[in-house]
């Protein structure tokens, strides 16, 4: 297993990290902790959550998980923004709201620190200056250690940062972002700003939701997220020139013998951006194949082909030039 710097923090990341919006069915439940525990012990140390994944229920089996396990080489991550019931308090990035999830938060996971709390999006409704001193005594109580943005855009992202070090409070070290071969936004957008911040991307939707696994290739599998009208409209990128784009990509991995999975997430974690790529897996057989070949030699040109196949290389449309990684 690879590790990384987390953003601009001093602490090594697992290149391939557990994300678990998808654990807490009771069918399910069993069969992710075996999975999750598997994964860990095989050297992965970072697991993502969120107050808001599967109802707060994905909490909840996180702080079942760790219970077996030695926190202290563990890194932790939770978010907070989206409602969590019908009131208006419950929500947003206000202090106290940043708080009382913390509170519920070390409760489910029984333990008395959080890693990383992320602001799960960007609040509108509340000034920065807020948000930015909870998270600056989150930390100086020791609940929380370091803090993170998600899904913000460059501005949004630049101006917490900045904000953040006026103050003279601690800053965000890493952002969330999707990111994959059919979304390349951060490639556009976020490039510079993550040098001149140091941040570190945490990669999510690293397999578009499942179009790049190669299950597509002959038609929607019985099961499948997409085999499920209400799932298949919430695909971003579920669209017959992507599924036919996915499927030459299959190809391609089929040709030099890699999964389709694996050649995905060994090209996000080519950008240098990249701390970690997040993971949601089913199965040992998946997770043995994802490591497996991890550190197999690819093709001096399989970038290039990849780029031919999406043709969806960021470039400036003044000068021509690409946008670099």
């Amino acid at each position: 297993m690879e590790y990384r710097k987390l953003g601009s923090s001093g602490v090594l990341v697992s290149s391939v990290s557990l994300g678990t919006m998808n654990v807490s069915s009771d069918k399910s439940k069993s069969n992710h902790l075996s999975l999750f525990e598997y994964a860990i012990n095989d050297g992965v140390n970072y697991i993502d959550t969120a107050d808001n994944y599967c109802d707060g229920e994905a909490e909840n089996f996180v702080g079942e998980l760790i219970s077996k396990l030695d926190r202290n080489r563990l890194l932790l991550s939770t978010k907070c923004f989206f409602p969590k019931d019908d009131t208006k308090i419950t929500r947003g990035l206000t202090r106290k709201n940043l708080l009382n999830t913390v509170e519920t938060s070390l409760k489910k996971f029984g333990t008395d620190y959080i890693d990383i709390l992320y602001c799960h999006r960007f609040d509108k409704t509340t000034p920065l200056e807020e948000t930015i001193s909870a998270m600056h005594d989150l930390i100086q109580s020791g609940k929380v250690l370091y803090w993170g943005i998600s899904s913000y855009s460059t501005f949004q992202l630049c101006n917490t940062f900045y904000t953040a070090r006026l103050m003279g409070v601690p800053t965000p070290i890493v952002t969330q972002h999707a990111y994959n071969i059919f979304n390349r936004t951060i490639e556009m957008e976020h490039h510079e700003a993550l040098l001149g911040t140091g941040m570190g991307v945490v990669a999510y939707y690293t397999l578009a939701q499942g179009i790049l696994t190669g299950k597509y290739t002959n038609g929607i599998p019985s099961g499948s997220r997409a085999s499920f009208s209400m799932n298949k409209n919430t695909m971003w990128d579920f669209s017959e020139q992507n599924l036919r784009k996915a499927t030459s990509f299959a190809h391609l991995c089929s040709e030099i013998g890699l999964s389709p999975s694996v050649l995905a997430i060994k090209w996000v974690l080519r950008n240098s951006n990249v701390s970690t790529a997040l993971t949601n897996i089913n199965s040992q057989s998946q997770w043995r194949d994802l490591t497996k070949t991890f550190d197999k030699e690819l093709p001096q040109d399989i970038w290039g082909r990849i780029d031919e196949i999406f043709l969806n290389i960021p470039v400036n449309q003044y000068t021509g030039l690409r946008y670099q990684i």
